[in-house]
């Protein structure tokens, strides 16, 4: 699978709260989607979440590999979190995990100076603004829960996602036409 819908730009002042909101959700080992659908449930090896950005925005997309048998009950428990997500703040765990996973990322990209070339090249690319990293890790810091669920229900919107499936469609189709009208499967 791969589901997702358009987002926000890095400049806007809510993204911060959906970075972190995706860092919960999906963005690393010990996030929801990873515990859950791959430790738990054990539907697959591989599911992430995460923010893919462009000039005009970002893609909010999940992405994972499943066996055709139970991409039904795959594709449910993922929309399960989207909704758990929009309906809660993360715990102050959750909170801490994500903000000490992104500042230390963040701290560790730029280590190299092919590291700072990348960053300043993304910079000039997506056209922000030249100080843009320069409060990257505090503005990490002050996320908020109840902002990061803000986020979660403003740019992650789960009845406006995009879902692609491949594999035999004559067996996936009728399990996921059931979540949405936008299913892609081939």
């Amino acid at each position: 699978f791969i589901l997702g819908n358009p987002a926000v730009r890095e400049d806007n002042p809510a993204y911060f709260d959906l970075l972190i909101a995706n860092q919960v959700l999906g963005g690393s080992f010990s996030s929801r989607l990873v515990r859950d659908i791959r430790e738990t449930k054990g539907y697959t090896y591989r599911i992430g979440s995460r923010l893919e950005h462009r000039l005009t925005g970002s893609l909010f997309k999940i992405r994972t590999p499943v066996r055709t048998e139970v991409a039904e009950p795959a594709l449910a428990a993922i929309l399960e979190h989207l909704d758990k997500l929009r309906g809660g703040e993360p715990t102050a765990d959750e909170l801490k995990q994500a903000k000490a996973y992104l500042a230390g990322s963040f701290a560790r990209s730029l280590e190299t100076q092919d590291g700072v070339a990348d960053a300043v090249l993304k910079l000039r690319l997506r056209r922000l603004p030249d100080g843009w990293y320069d409060a990257y890790v505090e503005r990490v810091q002050a996320v908020t829960a109840a902002g990061a669920k803000r986020a979660a229900n403003v740019f992650i919107r789960p009845d406006e996602l995009t879902i692609i499936a491949v594999g035999d469609a004559s067996k996936t189709a009728p399990a996921l036409s059931k979540f949405t009208k936008k299913a892609i499967i081939t």
